[in-house]
């Protein structure tokens, strides 16, 4: 037997986990090697001066209750995440609803000013007078200012 192996076996000899031919083949080896044997006797000790610690007895039902428990808890689905959503995909929907309300929320509004706007027969002169438009009548000709507005096709 090999050093590597012994090693490997002595806490099950000293757990007395171990019995029979494996048992004898180890302790044919610590006899023969003053290592082994050193760190048989070190385990050994080590052993003795550890506490002993009582064994807990658990209920025979205890592991069925704990695999039960874990079924449930695979079937439910959390409460804030219905049909086990993502986070992620709860943003991206958020996200897409309020930018299709904020849509037709400015659509809405716009057909409405302009149908009002139809409606009353709004004149030229509200209309300036909305869109700040009488700011280029007061522009002198040839001026930077007229020039723009010839090019915007408001001339």
């Amino acid at each position: 037997m090999r050093c590597q192996k012994a090693k490997k076996m002595i806490s099950l000899y000293i757990d007395s986990e171990m019995r029979g031919v494996a048992a004898e083949d180890l302790l044919v080896h610590i006899n023969a090697c003053a290592k082994c044997r050193k760190e048989m006797e070190f385990m050994s000790e080590t052993m003795k001066n550890l506490p002993v610690s009582q064994t807990l007895r658990v209920s025979p039902y205890f592991f069925a209750g704990v695999r039960e428990k874990i079924i449930q808890g695979k079937k439910e689905s959390p409460v804030f995440f219905p049909l086990n959503l993502k986070p992620a995909f709860l943003g991206i929907s958020l996200f897409s609803i309020i930018i299709i309300f904020s849509a037709l929320t400015g659509i809405f509004l716009g057909e409405t000013y302009w149908t009002q706007a139809t409606n009353s027969e709004l004149s030229l002169e509200e209309a300036k007078s909305s869109f700040n438009l009488g700011v280029f009548e007061d522009i002198p000709d040839g001026s930077l200012g007229d020039f723009h507005n010839e090019i915007l096709g408001g001339a």
